[in-house]
């Protein structure tokens, strides 16, 4: 798990999401993926600005189950709200679990495995 949040904290996008999420808390109302509709990318800069103009442009990157907990780090940004950070993504109904999988299995976003048994 420590490898996905090392390569996601190199995505400037994200980690300045979290950022604006931690310093305007009007803008924890939306999602990752709704970002874009509000907020333009300043990649010079490095930060997210308030949206002027009503057109945008933007993508959220898709991910495969296959790929493990980059896949649940993608689910959890399309469902969680103004997270501030990894940890907040990870954690639900107040506890904070170990794994993005874990996370996206309590909020009931994935079944468990038991059904294969």
């Amino acid at each position: 798990m420590s490898d996905v949040v090392e390569r996601e904290r190199g995505k400037k996008m994200l980690t300045a999401f979290f950022e604006k999420n931690q310093s305007d808390m009007s803008s924890r109302a939306y999602l990752y993926r709704d970002f874009p509709k509000f907020f333009t990318w300043n990649g010079r800069l490095g930060r997210w600005n308030r949206r002027t103009r009503k057109t945008q442009r933007g993508r959220i990157v898709s991910a495969n189950p296959a790929e493990g907990e980059h896949y649940y780090l993608r689910l959890l940004l399309t469902h969680v709200r103004g997270p501030a950070s990894f940890e907040d993504l990870r954690t639900v109904n107040g506890v904070q679990h170990t794994t993005f999988r874990k996370a996206a299995l309590e909020m009931g976003l994935i079944d468990d495995d038991t059904n294969l048994s």
